[in-house]
């Protein structure tokens, strides 16, 4: 039974996401060693190995969770999960999700205390956007809001993992504008493939609002808002012309005949990695 959940984190969808959080939480312990003067070469990476599993255990958690809340939208669109694939009962995943949650916060503790007070702020969130009363997913725009504060967390938590006196406050106020403005339009795109379900289970996300017809074209013109958002908050040339860039493409593949979610994530690392190198090279363009 393990060995088939386990399998199921290494479908194409959840390997990106893994990536996601991955190069978010490794991005924030970057962006500690560059504020606190450290050498790439003489940083903890330890640390960053057990920040990054802490992270990735988080998100197998959150899987677990909305996965069975989730459950009669994804066996109406003909998802295969471990619950539509009966590989285990919802009774045995909750409490495998509850194990999962445990063992994040026991490795982010033994990190510091920061690192484990984010994570924890991590699993909040997480339950009031998948688990019912709330369950803030249904509401739109709500919901692409949280998923950005989530990935704010990630790359929080990485930072807090080597700014260890207060992170909140030594985080890059360009970055809080980053997830806080720009972030939330890019959630948009992943809700094209998951459509179907959204509509029978009443959540309201952008491509159920504009129909599955444009819901691509939206997905892609949301991506190049968040890009050319980026730019204007960091405001040096290499990001206007590297958001121009990310932003066409992302149009570009988000049209093809069959809508695939991969070139657009490709696209996003991409950025992503080449934004922490020119940071690190150039720390004055956020601190």
């Amino acid at each position: 039974m393990i060995m088939k959940i386990l399998k199921y984190y290494f479908k194409k969808e959840r390997i990106n996401l893994q990536i996601h959080y991955s190069l978010l939480t490794g991005g924030g312990v970057i962006l500690g060693t560059i504020k606190n003067n450290i050498n790439l070469l003489e940083m903890n990476f330890l640390k960053l190995f057990f920040s990054i599993t802490a992270i990735l255990i988080a998100f197998y958690s959150s899987l677990a969770f909305n996965d069975i809340y989730d459950y009669e939208s994804d066996l109406a669109a003909g998802k295969r999960t471990p619950l539509t694939e009966r590989y285990i009962n919802k009774k045995g995943y909750f409490i495998y999700g509850l194990c999962l949650v445990i063992i994040s916060l026991i490795v982010s503790f033994f990190i510091g205390f920061y690192p484990f007070l984010i994570l924890f702020l991590l699993h909040i969130l997480q339950f009031i956007y998948s688990i019912p009363p709330l369950r803030l997913k249904r509401f739109f725009p709500l919901s692409v809001f949280i998923l950005s504060i989530a990935a704010l967390f990630a790359c929080l938590f990485g930072f807090s993992v080597i700014e260890e006196k207060n992170p909140f406050v030594g985080f890059p106020l360009k970055l809080y504008l980053v997830f806080i403005f720009a972030f939330p339009f890019a959630m948009n795109f992943r809700d094209v493939l998951d459509l179907k379900g959204d509509k029978i289970c009443g959540v309201k996300t952008l491509a159920v609002i504009v129909g599955e017809k444009r819901a691509p074209l939206f997905a892609g013109i949301s991506l190049f808002i968040t890009y050319v958002l980026v730019a204007l908050i960091l405001f040096k040339p290499v990001y206007f012309i590297l958001s121009f860039i990310a932003g066409v493409l992302s149009i570009y593949f988000s049209l093809r005949k069959k809508y695939d979610e991969s070139p657009l994530f490709f696209i996003y690392f991409a950025y992503l990695i080449i934004f922490i190198i020119t940071v690190y090279l150039n720390p004055f363009y956020l601190f």
